[in-house]
């Protein structure tokens, strides 16, 4: 899908449980998560229903918990995971979430300055039941 695909999506009410936002461009992935967050997440509800986790500090098991808890004050929780490139434990906990995602979570993987290999189980699933996002690098012309 591509930016103006994903945000028209989302301002018609339709939210995916899963977003995986990659590519070499950093600016729009960016910008999605912002979107998403925004749209989502109401602003006095962050503090309870959205949880900002890194790759390099978290697990695929601590993710999985996170969706897999029911939100407090609103209709959906926020799972927000930056630098998810950065996670070197195994995926397979959030591959076997991604086959069948919450309802009541919308969990965003932001994957940034390469991209999740979509031929491996976690990738097929998360095309399967939700949105991939691919920012490819933008060129200045000369």
């Amino acid at each position: 899908m591509t930016y103006e695909e994903i945000v028209k999506d989302i301002k018609d009410g339709n939210v995916a449980s899963v977003y995986c936002l990659m590519g070499e461009e950093p600016y729009y992935i960016d910008k999605l998560e912002e979107f998403i967050t925004e749209r989502v997440m109401p602003m006095e509800n962050r503090d309870f229903d959205m949880d900002l986790l890194y790759g390099s500090d978290v697990d695929a098991v601590r993710i999985v918990d996170s969706c897999q808890q029911f939100p407090m004050l609103g209709e959906k929780r926020l799972v927000v995971v930056r630098e998810f490139q950065q996670m070197r434990t195994s995926q397979d906990a959030l591959a076997e979430y991604a086959k069948n995602p919450s309802p009541t979570t919308v969990l965003v993987l932001c994957h940034k300055n390469s991209n999740l290999d979509k031929r491996k189980t976690l990738g097929k699933n998360i095309d399967k039941v939700g949105v991939v996002f691919e920012s490819k690098k933008v060129y200045e012309k000369s």
